[in-house]
């Protein structure tokens, strides 16, 4: 190599995501389970890997009623603890919360509830 270069070169390798291994992850699908002001409620199976916004996608859209900004996704870990997550769907789509796009689990469920009165 240095025959070929005046100075030995420098390489510099970032590493942005690292794909999830489905073999040693469990199945390649998830099932996921959505209900309230959406289109088209029910379980899907999704990839594994499938983000927020991109399940919300499958549904059929929003109901002219959603209360887009307080979107709730409920998740049980493997020792059976739940936990409530608030999403604010519309903050994502404007570009202010990208961090907010949480990776979806086997089992998670989406709710989009009711708009208030003045929501």
């Amino acid at each position: 190599i240095s025959s070929n270069f005046a100075t030995e070169p420098n390489v510099f390798v970032t590493v942005e995501a690292l794909r999830e291994r489905t073999a040693s992850s469990g199945p390649a699908q998830i099932d996921v389970f959505m209900m309230g002001e959406i289109a088209t409620p029910g379980e899907r199976q999704l990839d594994r890997g499938t983000t927020l916004i991109q399940a919300l996608a499958t549904t059929g859209g929003f109901t002219p009623f959603a209360a887009t900004k307080r979107i709730l996704l409920r998740r049980t870990d493997a020792n059976g603890n739940q936990s409530v997550s608030r999403i604010n769907y519309k903050a994502i789509a404007d570009g202010a919360a990208i961090g907010q796009d949480i990776r979806l689990r086997d089992g998670d469920v989406i709710i989009v509830p009711e708009r208030r009165l003045f929501e």
